[in-house]
């Protein structure tokens, strides 16, 4: 129980509801010559997000693509333990661009940082893959990733002249 105080003259107070856990709390309020009140409050757990960022949704063949996974805020104590998987295994995951991928990879967002950097493979010239990552007390990340051809484009596209000429 808390008291609030309506100041005099005031037909108001504010005060504060700080809910510990998931579920339904009664807020009653009383007083001598008013009739009382009832409130029942519904308090649902609201997770932060986790967030890809950089990254190509499309990667060619034997190539990787940087990405970070970041928190709203900055880690705390201790960092923020990411799990990043793949459910394919021509998309795998690695914490270098020419390291040995696989399809799932732990990072750390060191503390009072908001990411941490992996690169995502592509294996294969098709199909493709979600992408996604985890951390205790954060809202899941899911992305898709498309595999394609490894090109090349050479530019100029053309060179004019004759053959011959210096």
């Amino acid at each position: 129980s808390s008291p609030v105080a309506i100041a005099s003259g005031a037909s108001t107070a504010n005060f504060t509801f700080q809910p510990v856990s998931q579920g339904t709390a009664t807020i009653n309020a009383s007083a001598t010559g008013f009739v009382a009140a009832q409130l029942t409050a519904t308090v649902v757990t609201q997770s932060q997000p986790l967030l890809f960022t950089g990254g190509d949704a499309v990667i060619g063949q034997y190539l990787a693509s940087p990405y970070q996974i970041s928190v709203p805020g900055v880690a705390g104590p201790g960092g923020v333990q990411v799990h990043v998987s793949s459910d394919s295994s021509s998309v795998q995951l690695s914490a270098t661009a020419t390291g040995q991928g696989a399809t799932s990879l732990t990072v750390t967002i060191p503390q009072g940082s908001q990411s941490a950097a992996f690169y995502v493979q592509g294996l294969a010239n098709s199909g493709g893959a979600n992408v996604s990552a985890s951390a205790n007390g954060f809202a899941t990340a899911s992305g898709a990733v498309q595999l394609a051809s490894t090109a090349m484009v050479l530019y100029p596209p053309g060179i004019g002249g004759n053959a011959g000429q210096t």
